[in-house]
């Protein structure tokens, strides 16, 4: 998993303008809003991608929030690698030399066709596939893992929103806290 810096403009002339602590206060409470801000978009631009659904996205991503020890927000993405029943599993007919079987298709990005996967069968909406060439053992088939979905392009697209926003949301809550005293 990589690491993500975003470089913040300002932030040492704030500290030395205002009081420390409402300064600490505006940034800690801004970081939290626009960590929110970057998960949700970079979520939208998957699943613009990705036959996923946000709740399955979401559930791998952690944040950590900055606090008054640490001034760092942290967001991690982790998971293993998917299990292919998450894509829309169907049975569909496949003609063979023999004649027609039963196959399973997914559809695992939005602008591409259904595929078929070969060797592979539904069972309790899981895809099966045999691991070898006796009967059992069966092994679920599994894609690619979440963090390969937030591809640089989309981090980077996010990156860019989190820069823009930023300084305003900063400037909303010091606005806020310096109304408060």
């Amino acid at each position: 998993m990589d690491e993500i810096f975003l470089n913040i403009d300002g932030f040492e002339e704030a500290i030395n303008y205002f009081r420390g602590d409402i300064v600490q206060k505006t940034a800690i409470r801004s970081s939290k809003i626009e960590a929110k801000r970057f998960v949700t978009g970079s979520v939208k631009d998957v699943r613009k991608e990705y036959n996923i659904k946000a709740k399955d996205l979401k559930t791998h991503i952690h944040i950590n929030k900055a606090d008054r020890y640490d001034m760092a927000t942290l967001i991690k993405i982790e998971s293993k690698r998917l299990s292919l029943s998450m894509f829309a599993p169907k049975i569909r007919r496949i003609r063979t030399d023999n004649g027609y079987r039963e196959g399973v298709s997914v559809k695992v990005k939005k602008r591409e066709r259904r595929k078929i996967v070969k060797g592979a069968f539904l069972f309790d909406n899981t895809i099966y596939m045999r691991e070898t060439k006796a009967r059992y053992p069966l092994g679920v088939v599994n894609t690619l893992s979440i963090p390969q979905m937030f591809n640089e392009d989309i981090i980077n697209r996010s990156k860019r929103r989190f820069e823009e926003n930023y300084p305003k949301t900063f400037s909303h809550n010091l606005n806020y806290y310096l109304s408060k005293t």
